[in-house]
């Protein structure tokens, strides 16, 4: 599987991974129901979903979510579960950024978190509406041709995709209730718009600075 990977992009994956265990260590937010809380490498998943191909994506991702889990235990909030949440976000993020069919799973995932949702904690929907537009926008990243358009909206759906993964563990792993849902909502709202600015800008950033390594072009 390496054998396939360019100097180039094993580079790429080492420095994301290592941005993203050196940004865990920095809190933005408590996780409501457990004893962790959430970091500001919330804004690197869109990134590497971006910037890295699926393959590479995941990668970068299982070894970021290891890293956390065993160096920095306060942020993993499912414990080796935890690295599950990198993984969904960037892949999900990367598919359709790179991948014409991408949509596709993408949407047949974010479909399946918020009917798991309704199923499980259906006396507090307002909660899945942030997932509900990420789907509507899933659907429609076909018809997205700038650039600029899809790493801002690419960005949302791949930190509400990792979001959609953080769901589905509090629901199943924590058995948290709804109460807790209720509570932490402006808080996730906060949390989702931090990292879709935050990533944003990051790779914004990246793009002006370091536009040799930035190829934004290499889709299928």
């Amino acid at each position: 599987m390496l054998e396939a990977l360019k100097p180039r992009d094993l580079m790429k994956i080492a420095i994301l991974a290592a941005m993203f265990a050196v940004l865990s260590l920095i809190p933005i937010s408590i996780f409501i129901g457990a004893g962790s809380f959430l970091s500001l490498s919330l804004v690197v998943t869109p990134v590497i979903a971006i910037l890295l191909a699926p393959l590479e994506a995941l990668i970068c991702s299982i070894i970021a979510g290891l890293v956390i889990v065993f160096l920095n235990p306060g942020a993993a909030m499912f414990g080796i579960l935890t690295l599950l949440l990198p993984t969904a976000g960037s892949i999900c993020g990367s598919l359709i950024f790179h991948k014409k069919i991408g949509f596709l799973p993408v949407s047949i995932f974010l479909l399946g978190v918020i009917v798991f949702y309704i199923i499980n904690r259906k006396s507090f929907i307002f909660w899945i509406v942030p997932h509900i537009i990420a789907l509507i926008l899933v659907i429609g990243s076909p018809l997205m041709v700038k650039i600029n358009v899809k790493i801002y909206v690419i960005s949302f759906i791949s930190t509400m995709c990792e979001q959609g993964v953080m769901l589905i563990l509090a629901i199943s792993f924590l058995k948290l209730p709804v109460v807790v849902f209720q509570t932490a909502f402006p808080l996730m709202l906060y949390e989702r718009v931090f990292a879709t600015i935050g990533g944003i800008i990051l790779i914004l950033t990246l793009r002006r600075v370091v536009p040799q390594y930035i190829d934004l072009s290499n889709s299928d």
